[in-house]
């Protein structure tokens, strides 16, 4: 049987009473803007929401709706986006990360941003907010850009994130090319 479908959401006392659960995961670094996730959240949720934050943080906010979480096994990191509606992944040039993956498979509607290639994983019901195009040019990873949520786009990118589609395919294609 498939670990997500085996996982239960979290339970907590403390988080039982939110109407809505969004989270955000990572190894937190000035560009996956954990800053940024969390003025994402506060700008859009709603009056009986919290935000939970897994991982070390390298930014705190205080915000009797923010609760920060601390490093997760996998596990219980799959038990805390069942639980989620939402799930913030504002990072600044993340191609593909495992964290977007998990979340939507739990099935949480991704926030995220153009940067990278998160968008490309996150699902047609994404958010997306739209940043301006690299140039190729040298830039300096830690210090990221602000983003301005108002630029919101459809999501173009349909994508499978079913690692027994994907492993079909790599095969597939690999049959084609001998």
């Amino acid at each position: 049987m498939n670990l997500i479908e085996e996982v239960r959401p979290i339970q907590n006392n403390l988080i039982d009473r939110y109407e809505t659960i969004w989270s955000c995961a990572s190894s937190w670094r000035p560009h996956k803007r954990l800053s940024e996730n969390i003025r994402y959240f506060l700008e859009h949720k709603g009056r009986n929401d919290c935000l939970l934050i897994a991982g070390k943080p390298d930014y705190a906010y205080k915000d009797p709706n923010i609760f920060y979480v601390g490093e997760l096994n996998y596990e219980k990191l799959l038990s805390l986006y069942k639980r989620s509606k939402y799930f913030i992944h504002l990072a600044w040039f993340d191609n593909c990360p495992n964290v977007v993956v998990d979340a939507r498979a739990c099935g949480n509607q991704i926030i995220c941003s153009t940067a990278g290639g998160t968008q490309e994983i996150a699902g047609e019901d994404a958010v997306v907010i739209e940043e301006d195009k690299w140039d190729f040019r040298p830039i300096r990873l830690y210090s990221p850009p602000p983003l301005d949520f108002s630029k919101k786009i459809k999501n173009t990118y349909v994508s499978c994130y079913d690692m027994a589609d994907i492993s079909k395919k790599y095969l597939d294609f690999i049959g084609e090319k001998r």
